[in-house]
C-alpha cells in the first residue's frame, strides 16, 4: 500500500476508508431498479434483470481479488467483501413480484442466485486463501440460502395460502434467522485464537463478524420487505399497511444478545457484558405496539394476542429467561435482570398489550420473586434480603385475600407481618444491616401500636379487643428485653404501656363520666395523677432507675468509679 499523503482530514479520510464503491454499488442498483420498473407495461425478461445485478457483482469480486492479489490494498478489499454481501441480498429481494405472477420463473431465478452467491464467495475465497472456517461459513451460507428460498415459502401464489396463513409464515422468518445465529456458538465457544492466522491482516472481531453484523442487518431489512411483497392488504397506502411490527424481530434480538453475551464470556469482556445485560431489559420496549392506528396491523397483532398471548407478556417471559441463562452462567448481575422482569411480570399480564392498560397486579411473579430473595437469604445469610422477601410474601398474601377481608385487616395484618420479618432478620442474622433492623423494630413497636388500635376504634372494633391487643404489643417488647436486655425495647413497651394505660384511662373516664358525671370524676383524676407523680418521685429516690438504667464510666462499661477525697488526708 502507497504512503499516505499529506492531505486535509476529511479526504485523507475518504483516501483511507475508500466509500466510493459502496456510493457506487448504491448507484448501480438504483439505476438497474429503475431500468427493469415497466411503467407501460412492456414485458422485461428477468434473466436480463439476473445478469445485470450478477455482472456487477462479478465485477466488484473481481476487483476485490485484483486489488488484494496485485496490490495487497486489504482496507479497500474489506469494503468490497461488504459489497458482495449487499449485492447477494440484493438478488434475492429482486424477484418477489415475479415469484407471485410466475412461480417457476421465480424459483429457477432465486435458486440460480443462491447457487451464484456460493460460487462467487468460495471463488473469493479460496482465490485469496482467506480462511472461513466451517463454524463460520455453514451458519453464512445457510442464511443465504434462508433469504432465497423463504420468499418461494411464503408466495400465495405458490402456496395458494390466504391472507392469514401467509402473514403467520412471514412471522416465522426472524424466528429462522434467530436459529440460524444461534448456529454460530460453536464459532464463539472456539474463541479467537481460532481466526488468529486467516490470511488477511483483518483482526478479530472486525473479521468475520463484520460480515454477520452486515447479514443482521438485512435480516432486519428483509423482515419488512417480505410483509410489503406478500403481504396482500387493502386500502390506500396498501403496500405500507402491513402486519409488520417490530415484535417480530425480538427472538431474532434475543439469539443477538445470546451471541453477544457468550463472545463477552470467552473473550473476557467485561464493558461488553454489561451493555448486553441492559439492552436485554430494553426488549419490552419493542412489543409495545405503536402503530395500532394502522387497521392490518391492529387485527393482527389482536389476533396474536388471542392465540399466543400479548407479545408485551411474552417478551417480559423471554427476557426472565435470558436473566436465567446468564445467571446460570456464573453472572452475577443477572439476579437483578431476573428481579426486574419478575416485577414486569406483575404488572404485564397474558392480555396485557400496553402499560396503560393494566388491570391488576399478578401475584405469581411476585410470589416467585419472594421464592428468589427467600432462597438468596439462606444462602447468603443476608437481612436485607430478608426484609425484601418478607415485604414481597407480604404483598403476595394482601393480593390473594384483599377481596375477603375487612378492610381494617387488610390495613393492620400486612404492617405486622413486615415488622415480624423485620424482628426476625434483626435478631437471626448478624450483618451490618442487622442491628439497624433490631433497633427499627423497636422504633416501630409502639407507632404501629397506635396505629392500629386507632384504625381498629375507627372500624368499631370492641374495646375488650383492643386491650388485649395493647397487652400483646407490650409483652412482646417486655419479652425481649427480659432475654437480650435490650434497652430499646424496654423504652418500647414503656411507651405502650403508657399508651395503653392513657387510653385504658380515657375510656374509663368516658365511662365513669357517663355514670357518675364530671363532677366526681374530675378530681379522682387528679388524685390518680398526682399519686402517680408521688410514686415516680419515690422510686427515683430510691434507685430503681439506676439499677434499670445504670451509667457508663469513661470506658463505656459498668458503673463510675467510686471517687477519693478531694484532699490528701481527708
Amino acid at each position: 500500500m502507497s504512503e499516505k499523503r499529506n492531505l486535509p482530514p476529511v479526504i485523507n479520510l475518504l483516501y483511507t476508508h475508500n466509500p466510493f464503491y459502496l456510493l457506487s454499488t448504491c448507484f448501480v442498483i438504483y439505476a438497474i431498479k429503475q431500468a427493469f420498473q415497466p411503467e407501460s407495461g412492456d414485458y422485461l425478461d428477468p434473466w436480463l434483470l439476473m445478469a445485470s445485478l450478477s455482472g456487477f457483482t462479478l465485477l466488484s469480486a473481481v476487483t476485490a481479488f485484483v486489488v488484494v492479489k496485485f496490490g495487497k490494498v486489504w482496507e479497500d478489499a474489506r469494503s468490497i467483501v461488504l459489497i458482495l454481501v449487499l449485492m447477494f441480498l440484493a438478488i434475492s429481494v429482486s424477484f418477489d413480484e415475479l415469484l407471485n405472477l410466475h412461480p417457476e420463473q421465480g424459483l429457477g431465478l432465486l435458486m440460480f442466485g443462491f447457487l451464484f452467491s456460493i460460487v462467487v464467495s468460495e471463488g473469493l475465497l479460496r482465490g485469496l486463501r482467506i480462511r472461513f472456517p466451517a463454524v463460520y461459513r455453514i451458519p453464512f451460507y445457510l442464511t443465504l440460502a434462508l433469504f432465497f428460498v423463504f420468499p418461494y415459502y411464503v408466495s400465495p401464489e405458490v402456496t395458494g395460502l390466504g391472507l392469514t396463513p401467509t402473514r403467520w409464515r412471514l412471522l416465522q422468518f426472524p424466528m429462522a434467522a434467530a436459529i440460524l445465529t444461534l448456529s454460530l456458538m460453536p464459532a464463539v465457544r472456539f474463541g479467537s485464537q481460532l481466526l488468529k492466522e486467516n490470511g488477511t491482516p483483518w483482526k478479530w472481531p472486525y473479521y468475520p463478524w463484520t460480515i454477520f453484523a452486515f447479514l443482521a442487518l438485512a435480516v432486519v431489512g428483509r423482515t419488512y420487505y417480505l410483509n410489503i411483497s406478500f403481504d396482500e392488504s387493502f386500502g390506500p397506502l396498501s403496500a405500507m399497511y402491513t402486519a409488520f411490527g417490530l415484535y417480530h424481530l425480538i427472538p431474532f434480538a434475543l439469539a443477538i444478545l445470546v451471541l453477544l453475551l457468550e463472545i463477552a464470556l470467552v473473550e473476557k469482556k467485561p464493558g461488553l457484558l454489561k451493555r448486553v445485560m441492559v439492552l436485554v431489559g430494553l426488549l419490552p420496549v419493542m412489543a409495545i405496539p405503536f402503530r395500532m392506528n394502522d387497521p392490518i396491523y391492529a387485527l393482527f397483532h389482536a389476533r396474536f394476542t388471542q392465540t399466543f398471548g400479548a407479545p408485551l407478556c411474552l417478551t417480559v417471559y423471554a427476557v426472565g429467561a435470558f436473566y436465567v441463562y446468564a445467571w446460570m452462567r456464573g453472572i452475577k448481575q443477572a439476579e437483578w435482570g431476573l428481579s426486574f422482569a419478575l416485577l414486569l411480570g406483575c404488572l404485564i399480564g397474558p392480555e396485557t398489550t400496553t402499560l396503560s392498560r393494566i388491570d391488576e397486579v399478578n401475584w405469581m411473579p411476585l410470589a416467585m420473586l419472594g421464592a428468589l430473595q427467600t432462597v438468596q437469604t439462606i444462602r447468603l445469610r443476608s437481612s436485607l434480603r430478608g426484609i425484601a422477601a418478607t415485604v414481597l410474601m407480604t404483598c403476595v398474601l394482601v393480593i390473594l385475600t384483599h377481596r375477603s377481608l375487612d378492610a381494617h385487616l387488610v390495613q393492620t395484618i400486612p404492617p405486622h407481618l413486615i415488622l415480624l420479618g423485620i424482628m426476625f432478620c434483626g435478631f437471626v442474622f448478624q450483618d451490618r444491616a442487622a442491628y439497624f433492623f433490631r433497633k427499627l423494630a423497636a422504633i416501630s413497636l409502639p407507632i404501629l401500636a397506635v396505629a392500629t388500635a386507632w384504625t381498629c376504634q375507627s372500624a368499631g372494633v370492641a374495646e375488650g379487643w383492643l386491650a388485649l391487643y395493647l397487652v400483646g404489643m407490650t409483652t412482646v417488647p417486655l419479652g425481649i428485653w427480659y432475654v437480650l436486655r435490650d434497652r430499646w425495647y424496654l423504652a418500647s413497651a414503656m411507651i405502650n404501656v403508657a399508651g395503653g394505660s392513657g387510653g385504658m384511662s380515657w375510656m374509663g373516664y368516658r365511662f365513669v363520666r357517663s355514670e357518675f358525671g364530671a363532677r366526681i370524676i374530675e378530681p379522682l383524676l387528679y388524685g390518680t395523677a398526682f399519686f402517680l407523680i408521688a410514686v415516680m418521685i419515690s422510686a427515683h429516690k430510691a434507685g430503681a432507675f439506676d439499677r434499670l438504667f445504670p451509667k457508663r464510666n469513661h470506658n463505656g462499661h459498668g458503673p463510675p468509679p467510686e471517687e477519693g477525697p478531694l484532699i490528701a488526708g481527708e
